[in-house]
């Protein structure tokens, strides 16, 4: 399936059509999960405690066009279907690593900011405002 991307850049064409899968594969979120877990082994070796901070991003069911504009769809290879289901797939990584380890610290900043265009630049980088924001979400969390 085909999907029409827009651009902002200067020099690029307004509109170019890019083939972006519908799905992906269990092997990319699986990896990660195996990732999490042997940073959490090798935090317990420092005599560290593991925390995890869902990552925001604008990626978001509610997206309009203006917030698809700012998604960076040809990086990622994906539809914005695909990438939605991405991102919940890597979520549930961290839950399952949080739930096989009590003391890992999950910071769930995904669900407090998500979707929210003020926040972003792009898909996943934080304009000055979601930086502000996601530091408040840490700092309340690690105060405890």
């Amino acid at each position: 399936k085909y999907y029409e991307i827009f651009y902002k850049a200067e020099g690029l064409p307004k509109t170019s059509v890019v083939n972006l899968k519908s799905d992906f594969t269990e092997w990319g979120p699986r990896q990660y999960g195996l990732h999490l877990d042997l940073l959490y082994h090798a935090c317990k070796k420092a005599g560290a405690r593991l925390i995890i901070i869902k990552q925001p991003r604008l990626v978001s069911g509610l997206n309009g066009k203006e917030e698809r504009m700012k998604i960076s769809y040809q990086m990622v290879g994906l539809s914005h279907e695909a990438l939605i289901r991405a991102f919940e797939a890597c979520d549930s990584e961290i839950d399952k690593v949080a739930q096989a380890y009590p003391d890992v610290v999950v910071i769930d900043a995904a669900s407090l900011m998500n979707g929210r265009s003020e926040f972003f630049q792009d898909h996943v980088h934080l304009t000055e405002l979601g930086s502000r924001q996601l530091a408040l979400i840490v700092a309340r969390k690690i105060e405890l």
